[in-house]
């Protein structure tokens, strides 16, 4: 969409510079500024939050990739395999080894984002907006398991669809597209929402674009993308685990508690909108929502609780697809943003990263608290005597995990789960674990003798 005469025609900068819709400057600039926030969470550990830890824990105690759910194993390795390489490597160091398994988790965000670039080629590069507010929008509302899949199956849907964007694939590209949906074959039961959008597209681009694309191209693409629903949809009637999906479906009314998720939907809404219908008005009314999220950074204490923001995962299933359909829409219908669209985009994506290091505080206050109770108890410590029972970012059932990963190389205390959920890790221990990796206080003797003591 050209509005250039409709806005003020002033010097914004690197803003100015983009509206060539051939420079990708700007993105990645934005893309940098995602990156300051998950740096940020990975340096105060928070990709260890929700079934993190217990994922990191797996990987240490077996030496391999994580494995519970064959039709999201692809998402697993992708984000687990600097750590695995290590341990294989010989390296015993937990921090280095945490540090690694963190890396994994923000490959996927870089070689996504990458990807869509490559993919874009000389295309109109404003498309890159669309992987950037997906990010703060739906990712970051959701960060409370880093290392899981859901965030996978988002981050990996925009270069397959760039990739299918393209008429003529060069032979790399058909590579790299191929590829790109074999994994997707096995990263979520979610992939299935995306899958359809795939479909669906190459049904129109054959329909009503006509493409170059060869026919043995399409049908490979069309296949592929029904093996991707066929999947999806085997694994969600019948999943590995039912208390799982009984739990996804029980959780969705929570995603209206999700204070930065509603915010960002409203603003893609209005913003939506403003660029179909090309009204400045709309554009401004876009504001509103960003401003109120920015009255809520000084007002609101605490941000969004653990058990929310994992609800929320349901969003790659109901509005990732929403976000990839509004831009093939303004694709086709060969809207361009300018300046002051991409400023507001900017703003906005800007606001998310600052909200969510803002709210990181959160997690890092839960980690001090943890780690004082470790440093004042000695042995065996029921979590209900404990002042992380009410922590709106504890867990329930991965307190020995946790305890393991924040001792510093020495284990002297080990808070334990309630009675209720002390199932993946009773007491008392027959057998102590990460022994290759930790040492432990002279109290864990009377379970395992043969354990190194603390110097």
């Amino acid at each position: 969409m050209r509005n250039s005469d409709r806005w003020p025609k002033r010097s914004l900068g690197i803003l100015a510079e983009s509206t060539t819709g051939k420079k990708s400057q700007l993105y990645w600039f934005l893309f940098l500024l995602i990156s300051a926030a998950l740096v940020n969470s990975f340096l105060i550990d928070k990709h260890f939050s929700a079934d993190g830890v217990y994922y990191f824990f797996q990987i240490l105690q077996k030496r391999t990739f994580v494995h519970h759910d064959w039709a999201r194993q692809y998402s697993l390795y992708l984000t687990q395999w600097p750590v695995v390489l290590a341990l294989q490597l010989g390296v015993k160091d937990v921090i280095a080894l945490n540090r690694l398994f963190a890396l994994g988790i923000y490959s996927v965000y870089l070689i996504s984002f990458l990807l869509c670039d490559i993919a874009l080629c000389e295309d109109d590069k404003t498309m890159l907006i669309w992987p950037l507010l997906s990010m703060v929008a739906l990712n970051f509302s959701t960060d409370y398991h880093l290392s899981g899949e859901y965030p996978v199956v988002m981050l990996l849907a925009w270069p397959i669809l760039f990739y299918l964007i393209r008429n003529r694939l060069t032979t790399a590209d058909r590579v790299i597209l191929l590829l790109l949906m074999v994994l997707y074959s096995r990263i979520y039961q979610s992939a299935m929402a995306a899958s359809v959008v795939f479909g669906g597209l190459l049904v129109y681009q054959n329909l009503f674009r006509k493409p170059g694309r060869p026919a043995v191209e399409l049908y490979i693409l069309l296949l592929l993308s029904a093996l991707i629903f066929a999947i999806a949809w085997y694994t969600t009637i019948h999943p590995f685990s039912d208390a799982n999906k009984t739990a996804f479906l029980d959780n969705l009314p929570l995603v209206l508690h999700n204070e930065p998720l509603c915010i960002s939907m409203v603003f893609m809404v209005l913003f939506a909108f403003g660029s179909a219908f090309r009204k400045p008005w709309i554009y401004a009314a876009s504001m509103l929502p960003l401003l109120f999220y920015l009255g809520t950074l000084f007002i609101s204490a605490q941000g969004v609780p653990a058990r929310i923001s994992f609800a929320s995962r349901s969003v790659s299933t109901f509005i990732l697809p929403l976000f990839m359909l509004t831009a093939l829409f303004l694709h086709y219908r060969g809207f361009r943003f300018d300046r002051i669209p991409l400023l507001i985009i900017s703003l906005f994506i800007a606001l998310m990263v600052a909200g969510n290091i803002r709210y990181s505080v959160d997690w890092l206050q839960y980690k001090e608290e943890y780690v004082a109770v470790l440093n004042s108890h000695s042995g065996f410590v029921p979590v209900e005597k404990t002042c992380l029972m009410k922590n709106p970012c504890q867990w329930g059932w991965t307190n020995p995990f946790l305890s393991l990963a924040w001792s510093d190389g020495c284990v002297h205390s080990i808070v334990m789960n309630q009675p209720s959920k002390n199932g993946f890790f009773k007491t008392p221990f027959r057998h102590l674990k990460w022994t290759n990796y930790l040492c432990y206080s002279k109290v864990f003797l009377a379970v395992d003798s043969t354990v190194r003591i603390c110097p």
